[in-house]
């Protein structure tokens, strides 16, 4: 009798038991080896990207070429230039200085004078060009020449279309003659806050139409 009460109980029990939820375990945690993985997967990514950005750019290096130009050309301009507009100008002395690597543009008079003071303009030749500064009333003026170029061009070219875009600091026109690259830059003084600058493309234009020939090879 009491054998069996006890193994009532018992079943009664296991019963119970086999009622009650299963407790569950927590998942997982992640294996380190997937973070390793994606990491890498990221470096490999940054890594073509570099590769891709230097193939690039090693390109863009093996596209700059000097520049063919048509001294010919650019003799007979200069030595046909008429005077009577270089009141506000410079000459640039031949005698003891390097050839020059491009014609030497550079402003003759224009619709903005030349402001009094400032000790004149400052000019510098380059081992691919030159470069002058002029100090203008609002504005100073840039002239940039270059015989880089970068992709193909025919061998003298000589478009001479102006190309003005204005900048944070006021605007530039780019212009190529005799084969040579120029860019003409203006950087203002100050800014007029109704315009968002100091200089109108027309007037940059305007600077930029007066540029002649001050020297070439041989004079």
């Amino acid at each position: 009798m009491a054998n069996r009460l006890f193994g009532s109980v018992a079943i009664a029990a296991i019963a119970v038991a086999g009622c009650e939820p299963a407790t569950e375990s927590p998942p997982p945690e992640p294996p380190t080896e997937a973070s390793g993985e994606a990491a890498l997967d990221q470096q490999r990514a940054e890594d073509a990207a570099n590769l891709l950005a230097a193939q690039e750019d090693n390109e863009n290096i093996a596209t700059i070429q000097t520049a063919k130009i048509d001294w010919g050309q650019a003799n007979r301009d200069f030595a046909e230039q008429s005077g009577g507009n270089g009141e506000s100008n410079f000459s640039v002395a031949s005698a003891g200085g390097p050839e020059p690597s491009v014609p030497i543009l550079l402003p003759s008079g224009g619709p903005v004078s030349v402001a009094s003071t400032g000790g004149g303009p400052r000019f510098k030749q380059t081992a691919d060009g030159y470069y002058a500064v002029y100090k203008y009333e609002n504005y100073d003026v840039i002239v940039n020449g270059t015989n880089q170029v970068i992709g193909t061009r025919a061998e003298g070219a000589r478009d001479e279309a102006l190309k003005f875009t204005a900048t944070a600091a006021g605007g530039q026109v780019a212009l190529s003659r005799y084969g040579a690259d120029y860019l003409v830059e203006f950087e203002c003084y100050t800014i007029n806050p109704a315009t968002g600058t100091c200089i109108e493309e027309a007037e940059a234009l305007g600077v930029a139409e007066s540029l002649v020939i001050r020297r070439t090879r041989g004079n």
